[in-house]
Order: structure tokens, then sequence, then C-alpha cells
């Protein structure tokens, strides 16, 4: 493990260092950010412009405070001081740079953020693209070093709480610890309890992760993680680390290196089960249903009223609000506020497989109609498309973190126009990502029950939700 210089010592040294004096200083108030509406998910929604960014640093000289390029900000209307921005710039050789804010609200909290982009310089000045923004906890889970090594890469080390290893260890590529990315798959590989320690060992911070910048995909990659043992607490902690994690032993200081840490996280996420939800047809296992089935995938593509309606029950049930009967869905399948819509999702609903639920009964589509084994269907979508892309970002031009493969996820919320072009999902093992919405279905989305009557095979209901 690297011997750790202070934040004040790194600072010391970069302002003596002639290629930092000659290096690109943004006034601080281009980094005043407002999360809220700058930030999505992590992201810069927008590049950010590191020169000429307004009149606040216009009106606020930037001072040194403790190695930090600071300045104030404008007090409010009643003259009451609104606290402070300063910022630590480590920058590596492919324009990537590494901002560590310390924001001042104007009270009493102090806050440490770290921003990572790629700075490019041009005739209308220093932009920051493709920024990230990770906050830090006040009490662990703090920075206690940065730099840039000789081969121009960033690398950094946290200090960390007993929960935040496990975070650390879990965490997808590498990020920084995040309780609530991580949390969900932390849940299922240790119970209700597993972002707690008990007792003293809850307060120690024993860890700490070294981690390095990757030039081209931006992320952190955890490259070492250090478990120092000071106190009876920090013993505690360890002895509750060992119980969970394969590969940690109570020698009083525990190390994991790039191998062994790999070795670790294939072996805890190793104990979730990859859900996925295979497509299913039972369709041919009816010759009398196979003949509706077609018929009906052809008046749904001839959008034909009376001949729709006529294969369906007279009671028919449209929603679990009272709606039903064929005038209901004469209104729906001719009215144009919704006629268009419905006929769309009927379409899309018949493309999927049909499950027999009974000698006399099937559903459609199979998303709708197989035991998620417990999964809450109101958070959960199937991915109905071999090889669909998770990607890093809501664009189709994105990088690609993986493929899944008929992938049961969770849901977390839609981006893009169109009714959300985009879903922004996480996966069975904490990763997340972004999908083609066409790619998913809920399994409360429009589906159909068709049962065995008198007069041959009809539609019972045609309902979504719940």
């Amino acid at each position: 493990m690297k011997r750790y210089l202070s934040l004040l010592a790194l600072a010391a040294i970069a302002l003596a260092s002639p290629l930092w004096a000659a290096d690109f200083a943004p006034h601080p108030a281009c980094l005043d950010i407002d999360l809220r509406q700058s930030v999505r998910d992590g992201f810069l929604v927008a590049p950010l412009r590191l020169s000429d960014c307004g009149p606040r640093g216009k009106r606020a000289s930037p001072y040194n405070n403790l190695g930090f390029s600071s300045y104030d900000r404008p007090r409010d209307a009643a003259g009451t001081p609104t606290g402070s921005v300063g910022y630590q710039r480590i920058a590596g050789n492919d324009g990537e740079v590494l901002y560590v804010l310390r924001v001042h609200g104007g009270g009493s909290g102090v806050f440490t953020e770290l921003l990572v982009g790629r700075e490019r310089h041009g005739a209308s000045g220093a932009m920051l693209i493709d920024g990230r923004v990770h906050g830090l906890s006040p009490e662990c889970d703090g920075l206690v070093d940065a730099w840039t090594e000789p081969n121009g890469r960033i690398r950094m080390v946290l200090n960390l709480s007993p929960a935040a290893v496990l975070q650390a260890l879990v965490a997808p590529r590498g990020q920084p610890p995040s309780a609530v990315r991580d949390g969900l798959t932390l849940q299922a590989l240790f119970g209700e309890r597993a972002l707690s320690v008990g007792g003293a060992a809850a307060r120690t911070c024993p860890g700490f992760a070294e981690y390095e910048l990757d030039p081209g995909l931006l992320e952190w990659r955890l490259d070492s993680l250090r478990l120092d043992i000071r106190d009876d607490a920090d013993e505690d902690a360890l002895l509750t680390l060992i119980k969970r994690v394969p590969g940690l032993d109570a020698d009083g200081v525990a190390m994991l290196l790039g191998d062994d840490l790999k070795a670790v996280r294939a072996s805890l996420l190793g104990r979730l089960q990859r859900p996925q939800l295979p497509p299913r047809d039972d369709t041919a296992r009816d010759a009398d249903f196979a003949a509706f089935s077609a018929a009906l995938h052809g008046i749904v593509r001839k959008r034909d009223v009376e001949a729709l309606i006529g294969m369906t029950l007279p009671e028919v049930m449209l929603g679990f609000g009272g709606s039903g009967g064929h005038a209901d869905l004469r209104e729906r399948l001719r009215n144009p506020a919704t006629a268009a819509g419905y006929w769309r999702d009927l379409g899309r609903m018949l493309q999927l497989g049909s499950v027999r639920m009974g000698a006399d009964t099937f559903c459609a589509p199979y998303p709708g109609c197989i035991d998620l084994k417990a999964r809450d269907p109101h958070s959960v979508l199937v991915v109905i498309r071999p090889r669909t892309p998770l990607l890093e970002r809501p664009d189709p031009r994105a990088r690609s973190l993986r493929m899944l493969d008929l992938d049961i996820v969770q849901l977390f919320d839609q981006f893009g126009e169109g009714n959300g072009r985009f879903s922004r999902v996480r996966l069975f093992d904490g990763e997340v990502g972004y999908i083609d919405s066409a790619a998913l279905r809920s399994p409360l989305d429009l589906r159909m029950e068709v049962v065995r009557s008198p007069g041959g095979w009809r539609i019972r209901s045609i309902v979504e939700g719940d």
C-alpha cells in the first residue's frame, strides 16, 4: 500500500511545483454547481463552463484556504453569509481531471465532493465534459489522499466505515462506495442489517481503499483494500466483516490486492442467482386455441373493432375499477383519444407468447403470467429481447456496460422523449444502467385472459395494473 500524504501536504507540493503553477486554474465560482439542477444520477446534465462562468466570480476574489482555491458566495438579501466553495485540482495526461470540492453551506457543515471529467480548451474557453459527481461522508468514507502517478494516472485513497467496506467489495466496476447504489445487493447477500455494524464498531473507520481513475471510461477502479486495526472497536469491526467476507483474516491488518479483490467479489456475487425469465409460448399445446390465437392476431393487425368484440365475452373485464363489457371496449377501440394506443398495445402484447394456466384457460403475454417467485411486480421489469445492451447513459450511442439476456431487472425511472425512451434499471448484482424501454415489459402491463366457453375460446379480461 502506498505511503499516504495528507491533503494539506499534497496541496503544498502541488502549489510549489512549476507544472502546477503553470497549470489551468478556474475560478472557484465555476465549480459552485447546484446538484439538484446540474446533476442527474451522478452525471452532469450538461458541460460545465470553467471560464467566464458568470457574475458571481467577478464579484469575489479567490483565496487559498488550507490548500483549496476558494471563494465566498455572495451574501443573501438579508446580508447573511451563504458559505463558500473551494477546490483542489488533480489532472491526468489525457485531459481527465479530478476536482476535490470543499463546500461550506453557510452553516456548520462542510462537505466534500469529488468531481471528475475531461477538460477541453478552445476558442470559447475551458469546458468540463462527461462530468461525474460523488459525495463523501463527513465522518468515514472521506478522502485521505489524491495524486497523479508518473504515468499520468489519477489515484486516490478513501477511508471507509465497515459498511462502506462491504459496498466497495460488491460495487460494480469499482466505483466508490454508495449505499444508494449497492444497498439492495448487500441486503440480498447479508440480510436487512447489511449496512449496519452493531456497537462501537459502527463508529469506526478501519478501511482504506485505493482507487485508480480509468482515463478512458472515467471510472474509479478499486486496486487495493486494507483494514487497519488500532483499537478494540476496529477489532470488533474486523471480526464482523470476517464472518461475512471470504478472504479476510484476523491478523490485525487485512490486505486485499487486485487479484484478491476479484476473487472476493466473485465469491460474494456467486451467492446471488441471476434472475431471468425465458420466453414461453404454450399456444401450440391446444389446436383450437392456436386457431383462435391466429385469428386474433389477424383481427388486431386489421384493427377490426366488431370482430375483436366478437371474440370477447359479453362481460369482458377491462380494468380493476369496474369498467368492462362490449360498450366500454367499443368506446376504447373507436375513440380517437385512445384507439391508436390501445391497438398498438394489443399488438405488442400478442407478439409475446401465451401461457397455459389450466385445461380451459390461457394467459398472455408470458411476462404477466409467470410466477416471479416473490419479486414485487410493481418494481421489476422483464427484458424481452435477447442480447440487449445495458447502456452507460440514456443515449443509443452510449457505451454498453454488458449484454442482458432475458433478465429480470429493477426499475428506477425513465428518461428521454417519447414517454421514456430509456429506463434506468438496477441489475441483480447492483450494477445500474439504461435500457431501451421497448426491450422491457412490466408484469403489470396490458395482459389478457382467454377461457374456453360454450361458444369456443373467448377473451375474459384485458387489463393492466393490479
